[in-house]
């Protein structure tokens, strides 16, 4: 078609031509393992992850959820408390029960996080409270301007019944979770773990 001559047909043809073409699909999201498959600081939680068989509920891209995620450092801490290798930590019966103890029923994203917040978590029997600090902004070395008056660092840390880790990445998104990083493993309660460990 010669569209300099007729281009209000050309318009027409074009526009029949769009309304046809079918329309780009949702943008895929990574799941909460697809997240920490991708974080090189979480590879030991995806072998934990797929030691315990979790691999699956944590996959489910329209699952809503809140994990609390242990970095490699705060595992190599627990099995230097603990006197474990990383094989019989993998190996161990309780691995589930305390991974179930770091994810939340609901994404909450950091700012639904209040301090004194107690939240269920997948675990039956092992709540985690929020603890939410603030301190004055620490003035830079070298600033080229002061900082602003009433600056403050908020801090927020989680508690289980055994442990107390600190957020030190909030707000990773994994579809429709969330996933904050923390630096340390949160032990969940001897009888927690023991009546998961009873039902199983």
């Amino acid at each position: 078609m010669n569209c300099n001559a007729v281009i209000p047909l050309c318009l027409l043809a074009i526009v029949g031509a769009a309304a046809q073409a079918p329309a780009p699909g949702p943008a895929s999201c990574a799941s909460i393992v697809q997240t920490a498959q991708a974080t090189p600081a979480l590879s030991t939680l995806v072998q934990a992850v797929a030691a315990a068989g979790l691999v699956a509920p944590l996959s489910n891209s329209t699952a809503e959820l809140t994990v609390f995620a242990p970095t490699n450092a705060a595992f190599a801490e627990l099995l230097a408390a603990l006197n474990l290798t990383s094989a019989q930590l993998l190996a161990s019966p309780s691995l589930r029960p305390i991974l179930l103890a770091h994810v939340v029923p609901g994404a909450f994203q950091s700012s639904k996080l209040s301090n004194g917040l107690a939240v269920p978590t997948l675990l039956p029997g092992a709540n985690l409270t929020v603890l939410i600090s603030s301190a004055p902004a620490p003035a830079p070395a070298q600033a080229a301007a002061p900082s602003p008056t009433g600056a403050h660092v908020v801090a927020v840390d989680v508690e289980s019944a055994q442990s107390i880790a600190q957020v030190i990445l909030p707000d990773v998104p994994a579809c429709k979770s969330v996933v904050h990083v923390v630096d340390t493993v949160l032990v969940p309660s001897e009888d927690a773990i023991a009546q998961s460990l009873a039902t199983a």
